[in-house]
């Protein structure tokens, strides 16, 4: 959701042949699943779920008093790997997957040195 990001660069495509959401936290509301599941019916071929260093929701996800003070926000984050792993799955989405006709991804974007890693989801403390 960050303005750091620019999504024509981090694309590579200036033709605007992409759906781009942005999400705080990158995590998915059932709503932004079907947007995506919509895409990909609509002849969406990648689908790249991305996170950034320095994130303001992973922090708050990471500090008890701030999950106190968001805890709408600390849920989703707590929730984001679930939440793609729940639009994997997805019949429609699944058989395309299945059939190579479509390409689900999840990386971390390094901002300080612009490099794309393979996501680790990080140990988050139990929710409250």
């Amino acid at each position: 959701m960050g303005a750091r990001l620019d999504t024509n660069e981090i694309a590579g495509d200036t033709r605007r042949y992409y759906y781009v959401l942005r999400l705080a936290g990158s995590a998915l509301a059932p709503k932004d699943e079907e947007m995506l599941e919509l895409a990909v019916a609509n002849g969406a071929k990648v689908v790249v779920f991305t996170t950034h260093t320095d994130c303001a929701a992973e922090k708050v996800a990471a500090d008890p008093v701030s999950r106190k003070r968001y805890p709408a926000l600390a849920k989703a984050v707590d929730e984001r790997l679930a939440r793609f792993r729940e639009f994997q799955a997805l019949p429609s989405i699944r058989a395309k997957i299945a059939a190579g006709e479509l390409l689900v991804k999840w990386v971390d974007l390094d901002t300080l040195n612009e490099r794309a890693l393979p996501h680790e989801e990080p140990a988050r403390p139990p929710t409250d």
